[in-house]
C-alpha cells in the first residue's frame, strides 16, 4: 500500500495528455467526455476511455455534466455511386399546399441529386418511384443509407395493440417491401441509430439549403410583417 501511494499507476496517462483533456474542456464547456476522448485520439493518437476523461476532469475541478450525445462520425466515399442517401422532408414546399413531401436521393461522394420528386404522401410506393428513377438514370448502387422509418426498417415495440405478435415475427428481422426490392437488386440497406438524424447530415443540409432558397423566392405576404 505504501508503494502504491508513493508511485503512480503503470497505466497512468502522461501529464501532457491529462493537461490536453483539461484544455479541451476549457475551450468548450459543452464538450462531452466521449467527444473529448475522440478529440484526444484524433490529435495525439492515444485512446482514452470517456470514464478516464471524467476522472481527470473531476481531479482537476473542471468536470461539468453534459447531456449531449456522442457526435456522429463523418464518413466519405471514395468515388461516385458507392453509397447513396435517401430521405424525405415535409413542409410547405409548394404554394397553395399545406404539406408536401419531397423524397430525394443524394450521392454521398459528389452530393449529386440522383432523383427527387414531390408527393402528397410519404408512402412506400412513392419512395419506390424515386428509387426507380435514380436506378434508371445512374445504375444500381451497392449501398442505400436511410433513417429508421417504417418503410425501410420495422421497429417493433413489444406489447403494442397495433401489431400481432407471433413466434415468427419475434425472431429475426421483418423485411419491408422496400427492403425486399433492394435485396432483389443486390443493394445493401444501412440505417442509422434511432433518433440520430445528424448521421445523415449531408442530405439534411441539402434540405435546409433548399428550404432557405425557397423562402427567399416567395414574395412576402402581408401577414408575415407581424412575425
Amino acid at each position: 500500500m505504501l508503494y502504491q501511494s508513493n508511485h503512480p499507476a503503470p497505466n497512468r496517462l502522461p501529464e501532457d495528455i491529462r493537461g490536453k483533456v483539461v484544455a479541451l474542456k476549457r475551450e468548450n464547456r459543452g464538450r462531452s467526455n466521449p467527444l473529448i476522448a475522440d478529440l484526444i485520439f484524433d490529435e495525439v493518437g492515444v485512446r482514452v476511455h470517456p470514464n478516464t476523461v471524467r476522472n481527470i476532469l473531476l481531479e482537476r475541478g473542471e468536470y461539468s455534466r453534459c447531456y449531449c450525445r456522442r457526435p456522429s462520425r463523418r464518413f466519405e466515399m471514395s468515388s461516385f455511386g458507392q453509397l447513396v442517401q435517401m430521405d424525405t422532408s415535409s413542409g410547405a414546399w409548394l404554394e397553395g399546399y399545406r404539406r408536401i413531401y419531397l423524397v430525394l436521393i443524394l450521392d454521398d461522394f459528389s452530393r449529386t441529386i440522383l432523383a427527387a420528386r414531390f408527393f402528397d404522401s410519404d408512402s412506400t410506393y412513392n419512395n419506390m418511384l424515386v428509387l426507380r428513377e435514380a436506378i434508371e438514370g445512374h445504375g444500381i448502387f451497392p449501398i442505400l443509407y436511410s433513417d429508421n422509418d417504417s418503410k425501410f426498417k420495422l421497429i417493433r415495440y413489444e406489447g403494442s395493440r397495433f401489431f400481432t405478435y407471433s413466434e415468427e415475427t419475434l425472431v429475426g428481422e421483418v423485411v419491408t417491401e422496400l427492403h425486399r426490392a433492394l435485396l432483389e437488386l443486390g443493394v445493401t440497406l444501412i440505417t442509422h441509430l434511432p433518433g440520430n438524424a445528424r448521421a445523415k447530415g449531408k442530405i439534411e443540409r441539402l434540405f435546409r439549403l433548399l428550404l432557405s432558397a425557397l423562402s427567399l423566392s416567395i414574395p412576402p405576404r402581408p401577414w408575415m410583417d407581424s412575425i
